[in-house]
C-alpha cells in the first residue's frame, strides 16, 4: 500500500471519518486452457507485484524410498534454467523463494513493478522442464543435506499434536527427507515426478499488483505454452483420531486446546481465531492475569483444518488453565456473538484489510496458502477480503458443530506431568 493510502486510512480511523479504509480489490479467477487456475488481484497504485505458483504436490507425494524428492526438485527449479535466477532477482531488488510442505510446493516472487514481468516470465519458463546435469544435482544434494543441521521437526506443540491425532498411522517422512533417501534420487526420478505433478491442472498461478487480468493471462499463456494439461495429483488426507489428549512434563505451563473444522467452515476460522484471542486476552491477561501470552491460530494437519488456542502460564498458579481455555470455546459454541462484540470484530478485521488488503505481497500470500490446501475437484475456495461483510459468517453455528467434547484435542505441558508418550506409555529420558 502506498504511503498516501496508509495515511488516509489512519487519519480516517483517528477522526472517525465515515468513508473508512479503501476496500480490498476483488479476486478475478480464470481457468486457462489445459486447466491452469489463474487468480489475479489488480492493485493499480501498487509499485510492486507478486507471484505465487502453487503446485499441489508435496512431500506426502514423494515416491517410496525417495523422501525429500519434491523438496529437492523445488530447489533446482527455483534457480532457473541456467542456475543464475536467484542472483538476477537480487540484483533487480526482487525476492525469489520457494517452500515445500506436506501437500504442496509454492514458489514466491515479489519484485518492483517495472522488473516483475520479465523476471516472472523467466522464472515460470524455468519450472516447465528439468534441466539438470549430474554435477548440479550433486551440488544441490549437498545444499539440502546441510539444511538438516538446522531443520527440526517443527514446534513442540505441533509435533505432539501430530503424534496424538495420527497415532497408529505410519509417521510421514519429513519434507527434507534423509540422507539415505535423498542420495538415492536420480535425474530420472526428478523428471518422472515433474512429469506427473507439474501439469496445468495441478497448478494455480496467483498474480497481484498493477497487472490486470489480461496481462496476467498473457504471462501465463506464454510461459506455459508447452506444459501438458495432465491430471491433478490426488490429495492424501488422513482422518485424525479424536478426541486426543497429550500430557507432557515441562518446566513451564502451557495449554493448547483445539478442534478440527469442516472444510466448508474454513471461511469462519480466521474470524473465530480473532474472537477467541480477544476473549482469552481479556479473561486471562487483563481480567485475571494468569498467563503471559495467548495465541490462536488456524492450522492444517494432514489435510484437516484446525483452530488451536495456546495459553502460556508463567507460574504454577495457572493449573486450571486448560479448563478456562476450554470454557471460552464452549461459550462461543453455546451463545451467539453479541452485536457489540461483532462490531468490534468487524472493525478489527477491517483494520487488517486496510493494512493488507491492498498489499500485493499479503494478498498473494493469502491466496497462495488457500490454493495449496488439499482438495478433491473444484476451484480454490477463495478467502474473502477481511473487511467484507461476507468475511464474518454466523460464527455460533460453526462453533457449535466444531467445539464438541468428542472432537477436542488437548496438549498440556506442565511441571506436574509425568513424561508420557501420546499413547500413554512412559517415555525414557
Amino acid at each position: 500500500m502506498t504511503p498516501a493510502v496508509l495515511a488516509a486510512a489512519a487519519l480516517g480511523a483517528l477522526l472517525g471519518a465515515a468513508p473508512g479504509p479503501l476496500p480490498a480489490p476483488p479476486v478475478e479467477r480464470e481457468v486457462l486452457p489445459g486447466g491452469l487456475e489463474l487468480l489475479v488481484v489488480t492493485i493499480p497504485e501498487a509499485d510492486t507485484a507478486s507471484l505465487r505458483l502453487v503446485v499441489r504436490a508435496g512431500s506426502v507425494h514423494d515416491p517410496a524410498g525417495r523422501a525429500g524428492l519434491a523438496h529437492l526438485l523445488e530447489h533446482l527449479l527455483a534457480q532457473g534454467e541456467d542456475g543464475q535466477l536467484l542472483e538476477t532477482c537480487r540484483a533487480a531488488g526482487a525476492d525469489l523463494n520457494a517452500f515445500t510442505s506436506r501437500d504442496a510446493t509454492r514458489y514466491h516472487l515479489d519484485a518492483p513493478a517495472a522488473a516483475f514481468t520479465g523476471l516472472a516470465a523467466r522464472f515460470l519458463r524455468g519450472t516447465t522442464r528439468v534441466l539438470v546435469d549430474e554435477a548440479r544435482l550433486e551440488r544441490e544434494l549437498a545444499v539440502v543435506s546441510s539444511e538438516e543441521a538446522y531443520t527440526s521437526r517443527g514446534p513442540e506443540a505441533q509435533s505432539l499434536l501430530e503424534s496424538a491425532l495420527f497415532r497408529g498411522r505410519p509417521r510421514e517422512a519429513s519434507t527434507i527427507g534423509f540422507d539415505s533417501s535423498r542420495f538415492r534420487i536420480t535425474r530420472a526420478d526428478l523428471h518422472d515426478f515433474h512429469r506427473r505433478a507439474y501439469v496445468l491442472a495441478n497448478m494455480t498461478l496467483v498474480v497481484t499488483g498493477p497487472l490486470d487480468l489480461e496481462a496476467a493471462r498473457s504471462l501465463a499463456a506464454s510461459a506455459f505454452a508447452r506444459t501438458p494439461a495432465g491430471a491433478p495429483v490426488d490429495p492424501v488426507q488422513v482422518e485424525p483420531a479424536l478426541p486426543a489428549t497429550v500430557r507432557r512434563r515441562a518446566a513451564y505451563l502451557a495449554s493448547t486446546v483445539g478442534y478440527p473444522l469442516r472444510v466448508e467452515d474454513r471461511a469462519a476460522c480466521e474470524p473465530l481465531a480473532e474472537l477467541l484471542e480477544h476473549r482469552l486476552e481479556v479473561a486471562l491477561r487483563l481480567g485475571d492475569p494468569v498467563v503471559r501470552e495467548v495465541v490462536v491460530l488456524c492450522h492444517v494437519l494432514r489435510g484437516t483444518p484446525f483452530i488451536l488456542a495456546t495459553a502460556y502460564g508463567p507460574s504454577i498458579e495457572a493449573t486450571d488453565l486448560p479448563a478456562r481455555v476450554e470454557r471460552l470455546f464452549r461459550e462461543v459454541a453455546e451463545r451467539p456473538v453479541p452485536a457489540w462484540e461483532r462490531r468490534l470484530l468487524e472493525q478489527r478485521l477491517a483494520t487488517l484489510a486496510a493494512i493488507s488488503g491492498r498489499d500485493p505481497q499479503a494478498r498473494a500470500e493469502e491466496l497462495g496458502a488457500a490454493a495449496g490446501q488439499p482438495r478433491r475437484g473444484g476451484p480454490t475456495p477463495l478467502p474473502q477480503p477481511p473487511g467484507s461483510a461476507q468475511a464474518i459468517p454466523n460464527l455460533q453455528p460453526v462453533a457449535a458443530r466444531a467445539f464438541r467434547p468428542e472432537r477436542r484435542v488437548l496438549i498440556l505441558r506442565s511441571p506436574f506431568e509425568q513424561r508420557r508418550s501420546p499413547e500413554g506409555m512412559e517415555e525414557e529420558d
